[in-house]
């Protein structure tokens, strides 16, 4: 049973456990920290849960002890037969059967668009930290549209023949030894890093170290790294100790992987509108299952703002005025840096909140156990969106039920649907509204003549009269086709690339 975080897996292991124990039953949970002996024996229960990109990680560290088992010199085969020792290095999994996936549409669709990639090193100082040390002061002296051209919908940069001209000017001349890659990208990457991505959004530094934040999770995961120079980029911008790039030792794109299971089924309140991606990829249809009671959630009115600043005064009066009545508020936020924002414009008006975004201390099931509490504030990221069961007091419920805030569009329809799916869960009264601003994210990189047309609509506060929810509907509806493309093109090159690699292999 694979979901798609590791709070999710451990709540639905131990809910479920004592049922599937009394059918007879064996039932393992594999942790992100296990060790191999406790993943080998959990893997051979009847019921294993986990997260998606745990068992796929996992398969692929045992395609590379089968590949080390093969490769073995038959000298080494024969000594250790003479020793009495065994030469099979033991495989976690026992083989792909059934794969039963929680929260599909996350697992199967949004995490598709990043590959499962296992990496070695990194451990030591990147041998070129002088190098994107010179390039960032390069890339400082840089003017968009002069020397470089930025393309954030393509998350792309490119220089211009001045900005070539002027990285190859010789005031920052780096030995050529030190360099692993041609001097020009260490350039681009640097504008990447100080153009395109941002602290609190895309990444946090703790420790003294860049930890990347799952944009569509919200959760933050340090063991993972951008490739290509990306990360020692990000690091030399944060001034942090630049490590050495990890190398890729195997790889395998989600669809590719779940497709080597026997068979794949899965649940999710959000598969409308991941119809197509789900029967190409993975050849599932979907089923709508009616809700086990009526729904009593009440979406109110979608409000839009010309500014952020406008929008973000709206939610922290929306918050201080719906918690007079004793209801439980969550306010929900695309970023860590907005959950923050949020915090900071409450704490001046004396509300008092719980921060949920993978950067407090608190732990996540106390925060989330609380939440449906009378009068409780709860920020959160996406931490708090897709699979949680909040769950109210009789109290709260007679009060009106959960509230929901939410502060930003995202790309997908899917993951607004799942914030507002918080509130009014089992037949229990609650209700949601929107937010929205002209330059949030969504609109801002993907609909210039939107974000015009919002700000030409708004009088003197900031306010904009009509309801631009339609509008935004539609910009995310063509999001979703653009980046299913993406993801598309990703995974044919992938099945391309296994492809030669496979007649490779057969012509040896």
């Amino acid at each position: 049973v694979a979901t798609v975080n590791a709070y999710l897996a451990e709540r639905d292991y131990e809910e479920v456990r004592p049922l599937l124990e009394r059918l007879g039953l064996s039932i393992g949970l594999i942790s992100d920290d296990a060790e191999p002996e406790e993943k080998r024996a959990a893997y051979a229960c009847d019921v294993t849960y986990g997260t998606g990109y745990i068992f796929g990680f996992d398969y692929l560290r045992d395609q590379l002890t089968l590949r080390d088992r093969m490769t073995e010199k038959g000298r080494h085969r024969f000594r250790n037969v003479m020793r009495g020792e065994s030469n099979a290095a033991s495989t976690m999994q026992r083989g792909l059967a059934i794969a039963i996936v929680d929260e599909a549409d996350s697992v199967l669709i949004d995490d598709a668009a990043t590959p499962l990639i296992l990496a070695g090193g990194g451990d030591q100082e990147a041998p070129d930290t002088a190098a994107h040390a010179a390039a960032r002061s390069v890339a400082l002296m840089m003017v968009r549209d002069e020397h470089f051209e930025l393309d954030q919908l393509k998350n792309r940069i490119g220089i211009t023949d001045e900005g070539h001209t002027l990285a190859h000017s010789g005031e920052h001349d780096v030995p050529q030894q030190l360099l692993i890659r041609p001097w020009i990208d260490y350039v681009e990457t640097a504008l990447r890093a100080e153009h395109l991505f941002r602290r609190d959004v895309h990444y946090v530094v703790k420790d003294d170290e860049v930890q990347l934040v799952d944009q569509t999770t919200g959760r933050i995961h340090s063991e993972r790294q951008w490739n290509g120079g990306l990360h020692q980029a990000v690091q030399t911008l944060e001034g942090v100790p630049v490590k050495a790039e990890s190398e890729t030792i195997a790889r395998i794109t989600r669809q590719r992987f779940y497709q080597l299971y026997s068979g794949v089924c899965g649940m999710t309140g959000t598969a409308a509108g991941g119809e197509r991606e789900l029967s190409e990829m993975y050849g599932l249809r979907v089923v709508q299952i009616p809700t086990n009671k009526p729904s009593l959630r009440r979406i109110e009115p979608h409000l839009s703002f010309a500014t952020a600043e406008a929008k973000w005064d709206a939610v922290a009066d929306e918050v201080a005025a719906v918690i007079k009545t004793n209801r439980p508020v969550l306010v929900g936020t695309r970023t860590i840096e907005a959950s923050e924002l949020v915090a900071a414009l409450l704490d001046r008006r004396g509300v008092t909140f719980r921060l949920l975004n993978g950067v407090q201390d608190c732990e996540e099931a106390e925060i989330i156990a609380a939440a449906g509490d009378c009068g409780v504030v709860t920020i959160a990221t996406n931490m708090a969106g897709r699979g949680t069961d909040i769950r109210l007091t009789d109290a709260a419920r007679e009060a009106g039920g959960l509230h929901v805030v939410a502060t930003e569009h995202h790309d997908s329809t899917r993951i607004d649907r799942q914030l507002v799916g918080r509130a009014a869960r089992q037949g229990d009264p609650g209700s949601a509204k929107f937010f929205a601003a002209a330059d949030d994210h969504l609109i801002r990189q993907y609909d210039n003549d939107l974000a015009a047309r919002m700000i030409r609509a708004a009088d003197a506060s900031g306010a904009i009269a009509r309801d631009c929810s339609a509008e935004i509907d539609r910009l995310q509806q063509r999001v979703e086709r653009y980046l299913f493309e993406r993801r598309r093109d990703m995974y044919e090159q992938d099945r391309v690339q296994n492809e030669i690699l496979r007649l490779g292999k057969q012509s040896l």
